[in-house]
């Protein structure tokens, strides 16, 4: 049994919610992952320097027809592309930076997109979905510039950090903690809260 609360992050009370044992879709994930990612990304780590097709997961996800009851906008943040996503009937005074897990190496916004969408509608706010520069194109530092000029383009859309929360799950919880490490340095507003969904941690981004 899991226990989390979710608190409103625009200030108002927080609500508890209890989950016992996990849905059908999370049981289906969770098995697809240890016979499927794991063993990619063990591959992987054994012979980086061959031509992994790592692109073909995300590809294949794109083929999937977008979640219905939300608004989608492409967003080009320069270095990298993301999404705006608004879950239907909900508010845009508040918004959600979202960095997708995948090792660093796969998956992107088309296999995060259900989470994005649900994002916004338990946040009842916008979610802005990145797909940041991964291994092996680019060095995860790369990564950390992405999601900071995620953050840079709220803060030009009007949003206050007071009305900015950074989540990420796996790679992408470990992404959160190294934005808002690297917005504390900058002269950007800092977040009003962190979200590390299962979050890797203790890794050295310039190595």
């Amino acid at each position: 049994m899991l226990s989390s609360e979710i608190d409103d992050f625009g200030g108002g009370e927080g609500v508890s919610r209890t989950h016992r044992g996990g849905s059908v879709r999370s049981r289906v994930v969770r098995g697809a992952v240890r016979a499927l990612a794991k063993p990619v990304v063990g591959a992987w780590m054994a012979r980086p320097d061959l031509a992994w097709p790592l692109s073909v997961v995300d590809g294949a996800a794109s083929l999937l027809p977008k979640p219905s009851g939300a608004q989608y906008v492409d967003v080009d943040l320069g270095a990298c592309s993301a999404e705006w996503i608004r879950a239907e009937g909900r508010s845009t005074k508040r918004a959600v930076l979202y960095l997708h897990g995948g090792a660093f190496l796969m998956c992107g916004l088309n296999t995060h997109r259900s989470l994005a969408v649900s994002l916004s509608d338990r946040a009842d706010g916008a979610v802005l979905s990145v797909d940041y520069r991964m291994l092996p194109n680019a060095p995860i530092a790369h990564a950390v510039d992405d999601a900071v000029g995620g953050y840079e383009w709220l803060c030009e859309k009007g949003y206050r950090g007071e009305d900015i929360v950074i989540a990420g799950d796996s790679a992408g919880g470990y992404l959160s903690f190294m934005t808002a490490l690297a917005i504390a340095e900058s002269d950007l507003p800092r977040p009003a809260g962190i979200v590390a969904l299962s979050p890797l941690v203790d890794l050295d981004s310039d190595r």
